[in-house]
């Protein structure tokens, strides 16, 4: 389950979202390889 949500602005009339995680819920991966936590998603 999510553990907060937090607008991130409004673009062209449209509010955006991100659903925070207090654990990470996947990785980004570096152009250098190395894997970044990631704690948000996105939501439009």
């Amino acid at each position: 389950m999510y553990h907060q949500i937090i607008q991130t602005g409004i673009i062209r009339n449209h509010e955006r979202y991100r659903l925070y995680f207090a654990s990470a819920i996947g990785y980004r991966i570096d152009i250098n390889g190395s894997q970044i936590p990631l704690h948000y998603v996105r939501n439009r």
